[in-house]
């Protein structure tokens, strides 16, 4: 139901009429019967607010919505015969995207609201979702004045944009800790299952980790102000911890540079050590809360190549009775893996025809490898089960390629001699 205000307010301005008792054509166009008992003079109020209103640019409507209010306004009850003709805008209020007009009937003088947009407690309303939208794509209130502009409608304000960006990203936050939970108990779940657990009970999974940063190093230049990482359970593929780390906070760098001290305000600088050490210090924290976040155990440490990440959390020793064991990640075990074939077929102390074969067969290679990743990956057994039987396939993968099948799995081959 639109929101329907009736004004009876008198206005400043009144033009007094007088009528007589004689004037009985006045009478009949006013559809007014005047008695004796009455007074002679009658007031015809004027409301000075009345001067129409032309909106300017463009306006983002709920169309449905505002069809329903249209059709609710045009089927309001008077004396007059009232249609939509003569309805005239007299005033707009905008609250950044969402806009509400103030409507005058010219015969009756009744006033109505039309909102752009559904009000609804249950969901975000359109500053919301807008700013949710251009934060979600990286942009920011330069990206979206812009694309208004455009567009031409009027552009949301600085002030309101930045206290629906705060907004927005207190939802977020709250949501990914409310999918990190709910992730946590589907690995619980899945290492009961397949009786993953420690002596004492706990589950025990495998992780993957890794960190991106706020900027390119190039191999040289490893300074960004900024840095993120996450680990993710290789099971359900969902993030069960993520951490930023920042060494850089705006205002309290203005303050220092003014030799004042900084004013109260939420201060993002978390880290003072070199960027490199981001990751480790992300990770680490996140193996340390395991036990009391999720009840888990991070017994297999899924990553790259980087060695200072194992050895903060090695020397971190999370867990009493455990070390955490370190595996290589896919991507950088088949790069290292054809890379060392590379090499020895450009090795010189074998014969070339070996060379010449083992380079057109390589691939092949890497391809059995990758199968035996896809094969046990999606198995229900314990995670050293599935590493010792990739291993397995790995040893076995030249003698596939070559011909020989003596030792060839059903899974992995349908060749065996």
């Amino acid at each position: 139901m639109p929101r329907i205000q009736r004004f009876g307010k008198k206005t400043k301005k009144t033009a007094h009429v007088a009528v007589n008792k004689t004037n009985k054509t006045l009478e009949s166009n006013l559809d007014v019967s005047v008695g004796d008992d009455e007074q002679n003079e009658i007031s015809i109020e004027q409301n000075c607010s009345s001067k129409e209103y032309n909106p300017k640019g463009r306006r983002i409507v709920e169309i449905g919505y505002l069809f329903e209010q249209l059709i609710q306004i045009n089927s309001h009850t008077s004396l007059f015969d009232c249609r939509m003709e003569y309805l005239i805008i007299i005033k707009e209020k905008k609250a950044g995207l969402n806009s509400t007009f103030e409507l005058l009937c010219k015969m009756c003088g009744e006033k109505f609201t039309l909102e752009t947009v559904r009000k609804d407690d249950n969901k975000m309303d359109i500053n919301q979702e807008v700013v949710a939208g251009i934060m979600s794509t990286g942009a920011g209130y330069a990206q979206i004045t812009t694309v208004l502009a455009y567009a031409d409608i009027p552009p949301i304000s600085l002030r309101l944009y930045e206290l629906t960006h705060d907004q927005v990203c207190q939802w977020w936050e709250q949501t990914a800790k409310h999918c990190m939970i709910e992730a946590g108990k589907e690995e619980v779940e899945y290492a009961k299952r397949i009786g993953n657990v420690t002596s004492d009970g706990v589950p025990m999974i495998a992780v993957i980790a890794d960190a991106c940063w706020s900027k390119r190093s190039y191999g040289t230049n490893y300074n960004a102000s900024s840095g993120a990482a996450a680990i993710v359970g290789q099971h359900s593929k969902k993030v069960l911890y993520s951490g930023v780390k920042n060494k850089y906070c705006l205002t309290c760098s203005r303050s220092a540079s003014k030799r004042k001290e900084p004013p109260e305000h939420a201060c993002c600088k978390n880290f003072s050590g070199p960027s490199t050490a981001m990751e480790a210090a992300i990770i680490t924290e996140g193996f340390k809360s395991s036990l009391a976040d999720h009840g888990l155990i991070y017994s297999h440490l899924i990553a790259d190549g980087d060695a200072s990440t194992y050895a903060c959390i090695r020397n971190a020793r999370p867990y009493e009775n455990l070390t955490v064991a370190k595996v290589e990640c896919k991507n950088h075990l088949l790069r290292n893996y054809c890379k060392a074939l590379l090499a020895l077929s450009t090795n010189t102390f074998y014969h070339i025809k070996g060379r010449k074969l083992l380079k057109e067969k390589y691939l092949k290679l890497r391809w059995g490898v990758d199968s035996s990743l896809k094969y046990w990956s999606g198995r229900d057994i314990p995670f050293t089960e599935k590493l010792t039987n990739i291993k397995m396939d790995i040893q076995n993968g030249h003698y596939h390629i070559f011909g020989d099948h003596s030792n060839c799995k059903p899974y992995f081959c349908k060749k065996k001699q």
